[in-house]
């Protein structure tokens, strides 16, 4: 059972409330349609599927219905206001919805949505049932659902006593003798989910690696001052960026070497160096919500 929708600001529902409510939604659970090919079998039955790798799936598509009802003709237009006024900040551009299921304890999920079409609002005969009857359409271009929670956590640079052997071959093992440079980040959901990686300077050619994945980011040519922050933005739907104050290094990026890398279901193993400048405020900050696709 749906416990909460909030499109904005603006609880739309609630089980709590006594005078509107969704009467029915359809798309916030299961997976939206796949994309894929398969390729006919020659001369056989059946065919042979696509790689699971490139299957992918659409933007998500929400169908909400509502009623808006009360003791008074008044009561209810000023209510189906509220709504209207949700609604229309989708005309500036995507809306953070967000709702939960069951006793809204179990998980809380958001994501951002445009509006499709019109409100298919009140009609002549709602007047006078004091009662007003709507449908909206919502488009999720990320079908994922993510959790209200921001989990962060941040790591130093590796320091060592011992020396490291050349060439170095990625991924880096650090011996006894070293600390700092890896960290875990869990992703509790059911799908791949997309960080934010922030490294704070000084640091020289900085490496942001998943070793569970066996991905990780270059950037060659870069160096960071003691106060500068690299940014990136790991979403391929954010879209993806790399910034210093606001200007895009992510050309600076060892296309040979590199690849864009998400959190895997659940605990990733990630690892953080680079050519040296480092300074006891060299850090690497990973931020995450952990997703799911139903």
């Amino acid at each position: 059972m749906l416990k909460n929708f909030d499109v904005g600001s603006v609880r739309i529902h609630d089980v709590a409330f006594t005078t509107r409510s969704l009467t029915d939604y359809k798309g916030l659970t299961g997976v939206p349609p796949s994309r894929g090919n398969a390729i006919s079998r020659p001369e056989q039955d059946g065919g042979v599927e696509t790689p699971l790798g490139d299957q992918y799936v659409d933007p998500r598509i929400v169908t909400l219905e509502g009623e808006v009802w009360g003791a008074s003709i008044d009561a209810v237009w000023a209510d189906w206001d509220v709504i209207v006024q949700a609604f229309e900040a989708f005309v500036r551009g995507p809306v953070l919805c967000s709702w939960s299921f069951g006793s809204g304890t179990s998980r809380v999920v958001q994501g951002y949505a445009r509006l499709l079409g019109e409100i298919d609002g009140p009609g002549s005969g709602d007047n006078i049932a004091s009662l007003i009857r709507w449908q909206a359409q919502l488009r999720f271009a990320d079908p994922r659902w993510y959790s209200s929670t921001l989990q962060s956590q941040s790591v130093g640079t590796p320091t060592s006593s011992g020396g490291m052997a050349l060439p170095v071959v990625f991924p880096i093992a650090f011996g006894s003798g070293s600390s700092g440079g890896t960290m875990t980040a869990t992703n509790s959901g059911r799908t791949r989910t997309w960080p934010q990686l922030v490294v704070a300077g000084p640091i020289t050619n900085p490496v942001v690696a998943n070793i569970t994945s066996g991905r990780a980011l270059y950037f060659s040519s870069l160096t960071l001052a003691a106060g500068q922050t690299l940014i990136i933005e790991t979403n391929p739907l954010g879209p993806r960026a790399a910034t210093v104050g606001g200007v895009s290094v992510i050309g600076s990026i060892d296309a040979s070497r590199s690849a864009w890398w998400g959190l895997e279901v659940g605990a990733n193993s990630l690892q953080f160096y680079g050519d040296g400048g480092y300074a006891a405020g060299t850090t690497l900050t990973e931020s995450h919500r952990d997703a799911w696709l139903s």
